[in-house]
């Protein structure tokens, strides 16, 4: 049986460190390629696993090659999946969409780590410059 564990490389800020770890794309699951040889009652009894998704009849769900496909092509020279966090370039007008200051205007000035942007807030008459979350944030129209 082919498996396909998907994973990829994050830098982690803990107590002033930096330090680089791997997480899976999709925590708890991989794909497995089906043989016919196989029994899906043997997965079951594999460590680690809790159980596979299947459908009412007990057949698993079948993924179409085409996602395994495309997962895979995100994969860099190192066998990790690439995540493409940049969404904004610096002096992009952004609107704010949670928190205090939403549906308010701003400028990205940068990603400061892959969860936060350093983001250019006028309010009150003062330029401040705020961390953000990245979820936060969105193109302005």
């Amino acid at each position: 049986m082919d498996i396909y564990f998907p994973r990829y490389r994050r830098i982690v800020n803990h107590a002033r460190k930096s330090q680089e770890k791997i997480f899976p794309l999709f925590p708890r699951y991989f794909f497995a390629l089906e043989n016919i040889d196989i029994s899906f009652s043997s997965i079951n009894r594999t460590r680690g696993v809790a159980k596979y998704i299947h459908q009412h009849d007990g057949s698993p769900v079948p993924i179409r090659q085409q996602v395994i496909d495309f997962i895979k092509s995100r994969e860099g020279s190192c066998g990790y999946i690439q995540l493409n966090n940049q969404r904004f370039i610096k002096g992009d007008k952004i609107v704010l969409t949670n928190g205090i200051f939403t549906n308010l205007s701003a400028i990205f000035l940068n990603q400061s780590d892959e969860e936060r942007a350093k983001i250019i807030l006028e309010f009150l008459g003062r330029k401040h410059v705020l961390p953000m979350p990245l979820d936060y944030l969105d193109r302005q129209n």
